[in-house]
């Protein structure tokens, strides 16, 4: 059976899904960070954004109940308010474009050809959104740490830094502002606090941190720093600027040498982090999504080689080098991790960033239109009739995720298309809700439900 006139070979990879598994095989084999989002519809067009609020905690009542007040309908009580925090989330469509198919070759040709289309658009679509997810998980957790890349030559108000994220922007009541000298915000640079009241981006950007979205330029204080303080190589850490670790107390990436790999005391670090927050675990375990690198590294540390002393060879974990659950931590390598390269700029070593992150840290933005516009296209039109229009249509989908023939438009009539598409977007909100009034062992970070470790290849 054929629809219409597309070749049978086009006609039974459609008929039969081999386009649909094929699709969604190479999709889940790369989706690691994207795993991590919790879904929201979106409601706006595309190109819009929406503002969203995210309830968090409330705040404990200590004080006793007072009999004298115990009389009307309130009991003397007064409602508890939530603390709430806001994010804006926008969506986009990220489309991918296979190479043509060619109808003059043969039919055996055609078939293999449209399989490997569809196999490798939902592999380098996955990765899209990999990326995306990522970026934005990193943006934020990789914000307000950074170091001084210029040594003040006298006390002045502005010192040049490797990654002005983190330092643009303070929360005030629960709304995100631009740092000025009415909003400032408070930083440590080399262990001393000072204020923030601007920055500014350089033209161009030489941040060492370039690959995960820093930029390099300035940031402008109230008050001298001096050039003790300001001098290069030197930390500077926003108040709130989320926990960045690093193997044997290293203060900035700069610092990192051949020595400092991923070692399980600072994974206890990062968990223990997590915990002290109240962030919330997937099932008991948090997730860490690392590269192999890093799994190799913390295969040879010396620690968790006793800790796994007497397993046998024949272990899955050792049998495919890999741990999946082990002390509170679910290791998910991946090779979508970020790995900065020795570029200069201060860094003289490959950075490996393995995360260990909590549940709800990253929010994902669906466009459901989509997917009732594309539902519709199925109902309304066949394939055999779209592909003798030289109609797009859809023949595979999966969690948001959509690929596409295009029948021929050319003269000869010989050259199809193949196609996908993902519209969304992701956004990660604070946790400035949660302070220690609700959890006493919480941080004063802006961001809290992950935890970045940085080492050395």
């Amino acid at each position: 059976m054929s629809f219409g006139p597309i070749p049978q070979a086009v006609s039974i990879a459609i008929q039969q899904n081999f386009l649909q598994r094929e699709f969604e095989k190479a999709l889940l084999s790369v989706l690691k960070y994207r795993l991590l989002a919790t879904k929201e519809t979106f409601s706006a067009r595309i190109g819009e954004t929406i503002t969203k609020t995210r309830v968090g905690l409330m705040i404990p009542n200590l004080n006793p109940l007072n009999p004298q007040t115990n009389t009307n309908l309130d009991n003397g009580l007064s409602p508890s308010q939530y603390t709430s925090e806001q994010y804006t989330l926008g969506v986009a469509q990220y489309p991918q474009l296979a190479p043509d198919v060619n109808l003059a070759d043969n039919q055996t040709t055609i078939a293999d050809f449209i399989m490997k289309n569809a196999f490798n658009l939902g592999y380098v679509q996955a990765q899209v959104t990999e990326r995306l997810s990522r970026n934005a998980l990193f943006n934020a957790y990789l914000s307000g740490n950074t170091r001084v890349t210029a040594t003040l030559g006298a006390p002045a108000t502005t010192v040049e830094v490797d990654d002005t994220r983190g330092f643009q922007t303070v929360v005030v009541n629960g709304v995100v502002t631009a740092v000025s000298p009415s909003n400032p915000l408070p930083v440590k640079i080399d262990g001393v606090t000072y204020s923030v009241t601007g920055y500014a981006n350089d033209s161009v950007n030489v941040s060492s941190a370039a690959v995960t979205g820093g930029t390099s330029g300035t940031i402008t204080t109230s008050a001298n720093v001096s050039t003790t303080n300001a001098t290069a190589g030197n930390s500077v850490i926003g108040t709130y600027a989320p926990l960045v670790l690093r193997p044997n107390a290293r203060p900035t990436t700069a610092n990192l040498s051949g020595s400092d790999i991923l070692d399980m005391p600072t994974c206890f670090a990062a968990v223990s982090a997590l915990r002290s927050n109240g962030v919330p675990d997937d099932n008991g375990f948090y997730n860490f999504l690392l590269s192999p690198d890093s799994m190799t590294q913390l295969f040879n540390d010396t620690q968790f080689q006793i800790l796994n002393r007497g397993v046998g060879t024949q272990d899955p974990n050792y049998k495919h080098l890999n741990v999946t659950e082990f002390l509170g931590m679910r290791f998910i390598p991946t090779t979508e991790a970020f790995v900065q390269p020795d570029n200069g700029n201060g860094v003289s070593e490959t950075i490996q960033r393995p995360i260990v992150c909590g549940k709800d840290l990253l929010i994902e933005g669906q466009f459901d239109s989509a997917k009732d516009a594309i539902l519709e296209m199925v109902r309304s039109i066949g394939p055999g009739e779209a592909y003798e229009k030289g109609q797009v249509f859809p023949v595979a989908g999966y969690d948001g995720y959509w690929q596409y023939m295009r029948g021929p438009l050319d003269r000869l009539g010989q050259i199809i298309s193949q196609t996908s598409n993902w519209i969304g977007g992701y956004v990660v909100p604070t946790d400035v809700g949660t302070t220690s009034q609700q959890i006493p062992t919480a941080s004063q970070a802006y961001y809290k439900r992950a935890v970045i470790i940085e080492t050395a290849s």
